[in-house]
């Protein structure tokens, strides 16, 4: 600390600060922490309050604030997570969390716990030959949740320990030889609900224990074993149920029998159980369209909700599709392509022209290389394929000569594209969640191309970064209704950053973009913002609420030019010269623009509503809601017969969670309504996302979820931060002047 400086903590701070060098000596972290200048709430610390406000964990080795919930072992540092400097026997009860959030080597890892433990893995990537067994009489739940395990040989699940793979959990190994796999044994257990396994054989060996697989994926299953089934059931029960899906490794083609099979039902009761209910798929890319999947799932112990499956019955519980390559239960329409193996997706093991119907999508999680892609599709009904996860390249061209509309839909995942990305005739693409499309490299063409009969685009969340906007000769209406447009035109040589030919394209809810700084031109296609051409509409809702910036604009009329181009319209109204000003207003000195609102913010509301000045804390109408809640949920607080109690969402309750879901109306958004908790009705917690650390708020923001100008909020809040088997929720918001 130097000079004047100040380091100040929060009293609601719940992370920790960790020196694995202070390891033993207790008095280190004080001594760092009472250098003038570092304060608590403003309030310097000293030696003689340093206890009131830190506690020392981790044998020196981590400091946190007093109160904040953690225990030794919830933070592992990189190295060897089994050795007690970062790990202890005693680690915390359900509720409190362990939390692996660093890289590590997991070797042999013996638990001794009395009750009933629970560790996380939430991020970072753990190696080493991990055996997790436990000693003690307590259970241990393991949840992955994220992160990477990648094993070296293989991976042990052991005595009174249950392995969750969840979330965007994945496992892989980094060596391939012979013996590796995944192995489930004694009294340990394996819960797949999500996540991947990759290249991954899956050995269960546990008849002191239980296994399902309700979720997720497992690819190239087997390629990591040298010797055995790619999928080995040993004296134990596993069952197959909701849409877990898995690929095993083309090595493995002889179809029962232990050695190089698919499938090996061993001792004297193995069971392998797939639920009626059942809705993913197993696929083999060697088999032939002969009985093998029929050889293979008739072995002793195969079972559909506890009856053995004969050669009699098979065709009442399974059909065989792709040729042959894929088994799923009766009923299910999956065919080809459901799922996405590593490598180039245009090839026809991993998409044919057959894509499943809505509800059963393909879900691409892997990386890969998507390059020219025809989905030829006739059959009934819109084809679905979801991006959820992994980054995909290649220099994109997605186009269907087929009659059925195509819906490819990227809620999280990386789009790196190379030159340029085409969503062609009959595709329709749309960016939510997460997603994110950039490219790999800016080259003169290289932009985001909307073209031709049937194709669109929609944007309601994710994000593009440095890429132009084209959209030319398309017939399906594209639209902006949210996430934002980054450095929009960075990627393109020539042209405007946007382009809209013979196309029509919407903008609404609180969509927002900043245009690359090298397209200073106002209007044209040269080097412009925006070039309207042909019959092409670029319509501004009104209930609009985004922004629309070019740092390079100084105030002018550059605006005023962008956007008075023939086509551009607000609500189907030709923005002129004469109108601009009504429609629009300039801010940060001219750079940006906004759509102009009569009256900005509660004021303007109350004044729409006729309550002028009454105040946010008032109930105008008497319906039991004051008015600021009105202005947040988009009631009607004008008088008598104004209830706006139907707008109320009653909270609901899971086994995990208290979920409140709210209205929240685009004006209340500058004023940050929220959802508070707590146990007495007196003290209130201010409910944020992913906090508290050990038991954390789920916060999800539909936009435009209830209405245009209304985003859906929802806020989850873990029973276990209940005191007495109490926990209150309420909506708050501050009105400022």
């Amino acid at each position: 600390m130097e000079g004047t400086g100040i380091l100040d903590f929060s009293t609601t701070w719940t992370g920790s600060l960790t020196q694995s060098a202070f390891f033993n000596d207790p008095t280190k972290w004080q001594d760092v922490l009472t250098q003038t200048g570092v304060t608590v709430d403003g309030t310097q610390i000293t030696a003689d309050n340093f206890a009131s406000y830190f506690t020392i964990a981790n044998h020196g080795a981590t400091v946190v604030r007093v109160g904040s919930g953690f225990i030794e072992g919830t933070s592992l540092i990189a190295g060897d997570a089994a050795i007690s400097t970062h790990w202890t026997n005693n680690l915390p009860s359900p509720g409190t969390d362990g939390s692996i959030a660093a890289s590590g080597t997991l070797n042999t890892f013996a638990l001794n716990v009395a009750a009933a433990t629970v560790v996380t893995q939430t991020a970072g990537t753990l190696t080493g030959t991990p055996n997790i067994l436990n000693t003690g009489a307590g259970t241990v739940l393991w949840t992955q949740s994220g992160g990477t395990v990648s094993a070296s040989y293989m991976m042990t699940i052991n005595n009174r320990v249950t392995y969750e793979l969840t979330g965007s959990g994945l496992i892989n190994f980094v060596a391939l030889q012979g013996g590796d796999r995944l192995q489930v044994v004694n009294t340990g257990s394996w819960v797949q609900s999500g996540g991947i396994t990759e290249g991954v054989a899956l050995a269960f060996e546990n008849p002191g224990g239980s296994n399902t697989l309700s979720g997720g994926a497992g690819f190239n299953v087997g390629a990591s074993w040298g010797g055995g089934a790619a999928i080995r059931v040993l004296n134990s029960t596993v069952n197959i149920t909701g849409d877990y899906s898995a690929t095993i490794n083309p090595g493995f083609s002889n179809p029962t029998g232990q050695s190089n099979g698919v499938l090996s039902m061993e001792g004297t009761a193995p069971v392998l159980n797939f639920s009626s209910a059942w809705t993913g798929s197993l696929s083999q890319t060697v088999f032939n369209g002969t009985t093998k999947w029929q050889d293979v799932l008739t072995q002793t112990g195969v079972q559909v909700d506890g009856t053995q499956v004969t050669a009699e019955n098979f065709g009442g519980f399974f059909v065989i599709v792709d040729n042959g390559i894929t088994v799923v239960k009766a009923g299910t329409i999956v065919v080809a392509g459901t799922r996405f193996i590593a490598g180039n997706v245009a090839t026809a093991t991993h998409w044919t022209n057959g894509l499943p119907n809505v509800g059963n999508d393909g879900s691409i999680a892997l990386p890969g290389i998507l390059g020219e892609i025809n989905f030829n599709n006739s059959s009934a009904g819109t084809v679905a394929v979801s991006h959820t996860a992994g980054t995909i390249t290649g220099a994109i061209n997605m186009y269907n000569t087929g009659t059925t509309p195509y819906q490819w839909t990227q809620s999280g995942g990386t789009i790196s594209a190379t030159n340029f990305m085409v969503i062609n005739q009959n595709v329709a693409y749309e960016l939510t969640g997460s997603g994110l499309i950039n490219f790999a490299s800016t080259v003169g063409g290289s932009r985001l191309q909307v073209v031709n009969a049937g194709s669109s685009w929609t944007q309601s969340g994710g994000t593009t970064d440095g890429i132009a906007l084209a959209f030319e000769d398309s017939t399906g209406s594209s639209t902006f209704s949210g996430g934002v447009g980054l450095n929009v035109g960075a990627s393109w040589a020539g042209g405007a950053a946007i382009r809209v030919l013979n196309s029509t394209v919407n903008i609404t809810g609180d969509y927002s973009a900043t245009i690359n700084p090298g397209f200073s031109n106002a209007s044209g296609l040269d080097n412009g913002v925006l070039s309207m051409e042909g019959t092409g509409v670029l319509n501004f809702s009104t209930s609009w609420t985004g922004s629309l910036t070019q740092s390079a604009f100084d105030g002018t009329t550059k605006w005023q030019d962008a956007l008075t181009q023939t086509g551009v319209k607000v609500n189907g109204t030709q923005v002129t010269t004469g109108n601009f000003g009504t429609f629009f207003e300039l801010t940060n000195s001219g750079t940006a623009v906004v759509k102009k609102t009569a009256s900005a913010g509660y004021a303007g509301w109350e004044n729409a509503n006729g309550i002028a000045g009454a105040g946010a804390a008032t109930d105008s109408d008497g319906d039991g809601i004051p008015n600021g809640i009105e202005f947040v949920i988009g009631g009607d607080p004008s008088g008598p017969g104004s209830d706006s109690t139907a707008l109320l969402i009653p909270p609901t309750l899971d086994a995990t969670y208290l979920n409140f879901v709210f209205r929240r109306a685009s004006a209340s958004v500058i004023y940050n309504p929220g959802v508070e908790y707590g146990s007495d009705l007196s003290g209130w917690t201010p409910a944020v996302a992913d906090e508290p650390f050990v038991s954390p708020v789920l916060i999800t923001v539909e936009s435009n979820g209830f209405e245009a100008g209304v985003d859906r909020v929802t806020v989850r809040i873990p029973r276990v931060l209940a005191i007495d088997n109490k926990l209150f929720a309420r909506l708050q918001v501050v009105i400022t002047p």
